[in-house]
C-alpha cells in the first residue's frame, strides 16, 4: 500500500533478465561446443565463461539504456 511508482519492471529488469540470459547462454554453449570438446569439464569451464561474459556485456547494455540524464544545470548558471 505505498505510494509511488512500481518498482517491479525495473527488478525484473535488473535481476530476472540477467538471471535468464545466463541460463540460456549456458544451454546454447553447451549444445554448441556438443561436438567440438569431449571432456565434460572442458566443455562446462568454456561454457561458463561464455555465458558469463555475454551476461556482463548485457548487463552493462542495460546500465547504459537505463541510465537517467544528468541534471548539469544548477542554480548558479541560469542567473548568467
Amino acid at each position: 500500500k505505498t505510494k509511488g511508482p512500481s518498482v517491479v519492471g525495473m527488478v525484473l529488469l535488473a535481476f530476472g533478465l540477467p538471471i535468464l540470459i545466463f541460463i540460456g547462454n549456458l544451454i546454447l554453449a553447451e549444445y554448441v561446443l556438443f561436438g567440438f570438446i569431449v571432456d565434460e569439464r572442458i566443455k562446462l569451464f568454456f561454457s561458463f565463461l561464455e555465458a558469463f561474459a555475454v551476461t556482463a556485456v548485457f548487463v552493462q547494455l542495460i546500465k547504459i539504456f537505463t541510465r537517467k540524464p544528468v541534471n548539469t544545470e544548477n542554480k548558479l548558471n541560469r542567473g548568467i
